[in-house]
């Protein structure tokens, strides 16, 4: 007897285990779909509020609506208006600094290239001078 009453004893038990594991399994499922089901949309979302700060920052919080008025649609579209701004201004800029460099380095090169003459000159002068002594 005392046998079969420790062996139900031991089956109660692991129950009793089993449904607080379970329990335990559905909290903690519970409690991940409140948060983000995909770390790739969290990130994202991570970056737009990033990107909003920026913008904000360089625009001055000079937007059409407080903050606090503004829905998320138009925090977006403001968002993509400032940002097709600055990346023609980025642009615009780059196309000045290419256009920089490309200049000094044909002045660069306009030297080296003076120079050279120079040196052809005094090279054909030489030639042509020993050319005349000789003869």
């Amino acid at each position: 007897m005392v046998n079969l009453e420790q062996n139900t004893l031991y089956i109660i038990i692991a129950i009793i285990v089993v449904a607080v594991l379970i329990i335990a399994v559905l909290i903690r499922r519970r409690r991940s779909k409140k948060g983000p089901s995909n770390i790739n949309q969290y990130l994202e979302d991570e970056a737009k509020t990033k990107k909003l700060q920026i913008v904000e920052r360089a625009e001055g919080f000079t937007l059409k609506k407080p903050l606090y008025m503004m829905k998320t649609e138009d925090k977006i579209g403001d968002l993509k208006d400032t940002t097709s701004q600055l990346e023609h201004k980025n642009a615009f800029y780059n196309r000045k600094v290419e256009d920089k460099t490309e200049n000094l380095e044909s002045l660069k090169k306009q030297v080296n290239l003076q120079k050279q003459l120079k040196m052809i000159n005094r090279k054909h002068l030489e030639l042509n001078t020993t050319v005349k002594t000789k003869e």
